[in-house]
């Protein structure tokens, strides 16, 4: 039962990072947000998101293990590689400040528990170049017909789960990932001009109402950006037909500011700039933005290369 439960922890990560959405690529806000302004796991989810390839190889570990622990002739090796993968996941939490570092040591600590009963051959083959020979730690099935009949039902579990968890995670993928399908207005639009009660209002750093960017990735959310780098969410919603948008915010905490509300119509005369006209807070508005290419940020513009010149590193 406790490589069961291993094992099935195993997969559930494992498969969210095979299929990465457990750490999501940056989101658009973020390139936005300064590193000093960042949590600590904030900087590991988008460090390990960044590399799709790394998260990817990261979960393929995790599921191997979770596989060979439903397999009772490699549950000595999948407990092996649980220890490793566990290991490295329990030091990231613990030193990044990810809420879940007591669950990871669980699993680390089912590991070390799995692996007990056969300490003594591990130590034999691993450090003393010995011979293993045959396992002596007890099992509930003695006869071969019934150990044949028990893996036969642990392999059908895990694949039970692993197809439950493919579907469930490639459907959020379809749905979040990075290819799913961008929403109106997608992108990084900077504010090149901000009029209110019909005056243009200088780009003042002081000022909490004025607007420098406004960033829509996500569908229903769209983040607009205060003077002094501050990103508010607010939620969103785009009708297309009338080309209306609706824009309603929380409060944010420690900031001055009061909580807006705000009713637009949007004009595109081209792809890359963008009109609003409408009314925040009862003050008439008028936003003219221009479209700002993401992929000039270092994230989002280098790729892998076997080489790399020194002065882009």
């Amino acid at each position: 039962m406790l490589r069961w439960c291993l094992g099935g922890q195993l997969l559930y990560f494992g498969f969210g990072k095979v299929i990465p959405i457990q750490m999501p690529r940056p989101a658009l806000a973020t390139l936005l947000t300064p590193y000093g302004d960042m949590t600590p796991m904030s900087v590991l989810w988008n460090q390990v998101g960044l590399s799709q390839p790394y998260e990817i190889l990261l979960g393929a570990a995790e599921v191997l293990a979770g596989l060979m622990l439903f397999i009772p002739r490699t549950a000595i090796l999948g407990a092996m590689l649980a220890l490793v993968d566990m290991s490295m996941v329990f030091v990231e939490n613990m030193a990044f400040g990810v809420p879940v570092r007591l669950w990871a040591a669980h699993l680390l600590l089912a590991s070390l528990v799995l692996l007990a009963p056969e300490a003594r051959r591990l130590v034999g083959v691993l450090v003393l170049d010995r011979p293993a020979g045959r396992s002596t730690a007890p099992t509930p099935f003695r006869a071969p017909r019934s150990r044949r009949i028990a893996a036969l039902v642990q392999l059908v579990l895990a694949v039970w789960i692993g197809v439950g968890l493919v579907h469930s995670d490639w459907t959020s993928w379809r749905q979040h990932g990075s290819d799913r399908p961008q929403p109106p207005l997608y992108g990084i639009w900077t504010v090149e001009q901000f009029t209110r009660d019909g005056q243009v209002v200088p780009p003042l750093l002081t000022d909490p109402n004025r607007w420098q960017r406004i960033v829509v990735d996500d569908p229903g959310v769209l983040d607009y950006q205060r003077m002094d780098g501050t990103l508010v969410p607010a939620l969103l919603h785009v009708d297309l037909r009338t080309r209306r948008l609706d824009l309603r915010t929380a409060p944010v905490r420690g900031h001055p500011a009061a909580p807006q509300a705000g009713t637009f119509t949007f004009v595109q005369s081209s792809a890359d700039d963008l009109r609003l006209d409408g009314e925040v807070d009862g003050h008439p508005v008028t936003v003219t933005l221009r479209r700002f290419d993401e992929h000039s940020f270092p994230q989002r513009s280098q790729g892998f290369h076997w080489a790399q010149d020194h002065a882009n590193h």
